[in-house]
């Protein structure tokens, strides 16, 4: 399940989901969601202004939480897609290339 922007799925009143993905069974059991973190939450968690944007990933085994700025997001989104492609083509070298 897919939500706009919102209310955080942890429940905090500290951030606000700008985009997130919600398991549906169990609802909200498992997320990722990247929000924006109110100024007064950034400013005692970090002391700066800069990190503004909180990622947060929990699974089954993991449950993490992390402020960015813009330059961090995009910096994910690039290695993100960069091990994307390494994976296709591995997968594509495995099975002999496109169309076996």
């Amino acid at each position: 399940m897919r939500t706009e922007q919102g209310e955080c799925p942890r429940g905090l009143d500290n951030c606000q989901s700008l985009a997130a993905i919600l398991s549906d069974d169990p609802p909200g059991a498992t997320f990722v969601c990247c929000g924006l973190g109110k100024p007064e939450s950034r400013e005692a968690y970090r002391g700066t202004q800069r990190d503004i944007f909180r990622h947060c990933f929990k699974s089954e085994e993991t449950d993490s939480m992390f402020d960015h700025d813009h330059i961090d997001l995009l910096d994910i989104i690039e290695v993100t897609s960069k091990a994307m492609a390494t994976l296709k083509r591995i997968e594509l070298e495995q099975c002999g290339g496109p169309g076996n």
